[in-house]
């Protein structure tokens, strides 16, 4: 609900579209497995995703 709140009331007023989201979690886990996903939405980033 968060997520939606924020394209609709904040994203969407301003004129953002469109909005992707990404959900990481588990960022506690392994080392490994968090530099990838810090790569990964690093790439998405440069990207504009």
């Amino acid at each position: 609900h968060s997520l939606k709140s924020l394209e609709r009331s904040i994203l969407g007023f301003v004129g953002i579209k469109p909005v992707r989201e990404s959900l990481v979690g588990m960022v506690e886990g392994s080392a490994a497995r968090r530099e990838k996903w810090l790569r990964r939405m690093a790439y998405r980033g440069r990207q504009g995703r």
